[in-house]
């Protein structure tokens, strides 16, 4: 539990905040935002399966990497409703386990 609680995402008009266990805090502005997207899988050796991916207007700057598995899906939704047009891909999603 305590993994858990070192990630929090705090979204305070106009800004959103992302911590993370070995990240630190990252912030970035609401109109800062050139897009958003969800990616699956691994870049590298290290890093989130499941993660929404947000950039900067500013090209060649990295991402904000968030890892999705510890949010609710409820609160990852509403996320991606403020994120609006900025947003790529399926607005909706959900988590299932098959037999």
């Amino acid at each position: 539990m305590v993994w858990i609680g070192a990630f929090k995402l705090e979204l305070d008009y106009p800004v959103l905040r992302y911590r993370s266990l070995f990240g630190g805090t990252k912030e970035i502005a609401l109109s800062d935002i050139r897009k958003a997207k969800i990616e699956i899988g691994t870049k590298d050796s290290f890093g989130p399966m499941f993660r929404l991916e947000i950039y900067r207007q500013e090209r060649g700057a990295k991402p904000i990497v968030v890892n999705m598995k510890v949010f609710s899906l409820k609160d990852l939704n509403y996320l991606m409703d403020v994120l609006g047009p900025v947003f790529q891909g399926k607005r909706r999603f959900s988590v299932f386990a098959g037999k």
